[in-house]
């Protein structure tokens, strides 16, 4: 592992293959690209960081904005001179992606976006961040990940994989309280990126799972149509964490979105 800009960046494979950097959603951390690293490291070098203030990376300060970890992101890009690289990120992950590739669109080949939105949020959501930041500030933060994480995944994995399920809520809760909230503020203050996506020179995948009840099908659809070169797959049997509640089928669709990238 090693550490850049702050962030724990740990990386799997050839440097001199093309790179694939997995972004990771709220409250988790790297490791829920645990299912797809071993399908992907002998043909794609894959770099997998923790956002600032979660996961293995530094302690944070509370206070971050998805411009900061946009400008992490990018920093990582260029320090390991990465060329090309194809971004994937899920839910929190995707909307650092989205800015990211709207910040730089000449340093990507291609973009995944994984159970994700281009919108920011209304002002409903705002106050739920709000109440959630008070909550995690008065009581710490492994109540509200708990909740948080049972409730993003589709309860039929929940009952199938409760092992493997306890397992990663018992990691995601020793996340720090300033690490949720720096994130919980970031998403907050995040900018809508609906007009980027329309402009992206390069491929865009859009992966949702079927019973996403947080980033449904039909806005995912929408936003695969309304890029230039969009594309959209549904993933069987899988809520808003698909990659790891159904990795064979989110694996089979990026290998086939990554092999028309390279040709």
């Amino acid at each position: 592992m090693n550490t850049i800009r702050g962030l724990a960046v740990r990386t799997h494979g050839n440097p001199k293959h093309q790179p694939l950097v997995f972004l990771h959603g709220f409250p988790l951390s790297s490791i829920m690209w645990n299912k797809q690293i071993p399908a992907f490291e002998q043909d794609y070098y894959c770099v997998t960081p923790d956002f600032r203030g979660l996961g293995e990376s530094v302690p944070s300060t509370g206070l971050h904005t998805m411009e900061g970890f946009a400008d992490d992101i990018l920093f990582l890009i260029e320090a390991l001179d990465l060329k090309k690289p194809v971004l994937c990120g899920l839910s929190m992950g995707g909307y650092a992606a989205l800015r990211i590739a709207e910040k730089a669109p000449e340093v990507f080949s291609g973009l995944i976006l994984c159970d994700t939105k281009t919108t920011s949020d209304p002002d409903e959501v705002k106050l739920k961040r709000a109440a959630a930041i008070k909550r995690v500030q008065e009581e710490g933060a492994e109540g509200y990940v708990r909740e948080f994480v049972k409730g993003i995944f589709y309860q039929s994995f929940i009952e199938k994989h409760i092992t493997e399920f306890e397992k990663y809520i018992f990691l995601w809760t020793k996340n720090p309280p300033e690490g949720v909230i720096g994130a919980l503020l970031a998403m907050m203050g995040r900018t809508d990126t609906t007009d980027a996506i329309r402009k992206f020179p390069f491929p865009v995948l859009c992966i949702c799972g079927a019973y996403d009840a947080m980033t449904p099908p039909a806005q995912m659809k929408d936003m695969a149509r309304s890029a230039v070169q969009g594309e959209y797959f549904e993933v069987p049997e899988a809520g808003h964490m698909s990659p790891l509640e159904n990795p064979d089928a989110v694996n089979n669709k990026i290998k086939e979105f990554m092999k028309r990238i390279s040709n």
